[in-house]
């Protein structure tokens, strides 16, 4: 889980930055947005964090905004993605974060429990923020399948849970 203050010093920063992008101000809006759903979802404020969304925003990432039925609008993002991820206290452990001044990608390590094999398994990946007026516009998570132990989980999944060859 994040810690509070640690999260409040990042988006200080983090925002400060947006001077370093020419004074921009939806660049560092946009950020603000990213850290603010972080935050609100760490202290398990859903209201707070799905004001961060447009209102037609798309989700395709957690166990319930997925491919075949991504979430649309904010009413489905916080009944099927906010609300799971406070509830299960989600932990977003990540590694790298670039941003292009319209989106953001995040890298990053999970555990998983697969069907594929005993336990849990290592994915690597991470999530895909696209931002527009200071708001959210859509989420995805993006498999990391250059990492094999994840190709295999990947392909394992993709072919109906049958068990992997698992490192």
């Amino acid at each position: 889980m994040f810690k509070p203050m640690e999260l409040l010093m990042a988006i200080g920063a983090t925002l400060g930055a947006g001077a370093a992008f020419g004074g921009n101000d939806d660049v560092s809006s946009s950020i603000a947005a990213y850290y603010t759903l972080v935050y609100a979802v760490s202290v398990g404020q859903a209201d707070a964090a799905i004001a961060q969304f447009t209102d037609d925003a798309v989700v395709v990432s957690g166990t319930k905004c997925t491919f075949d039925i991504p979430c649309v609008g904010k009413a489905a993002i916080k009944e099927r993605y906010v609300d799971d991820l406070i509830a299960r206290k989600v932990n977003a452990p990540m590694s790298d974060q670039r941003f292009d001044g319209k989106h953001l990608t995040t890298q990053g390590e999970i555990t998983h429990a697969m069907s594929c094999g005993r336990g849990l398994a290592r994915m690597v990946g991470g999530h895909v923020f696209e931002f527009s007026g200071g708001r959210i516009v859509s989420l995805s998570y993006r498999y990391d399948e250059s990492d094999a132990q994840t190709a295999r989980l990947v392909a394992c999944k993709a072919g109906g849970g049958r068990r992997a060859s698992l490192p």
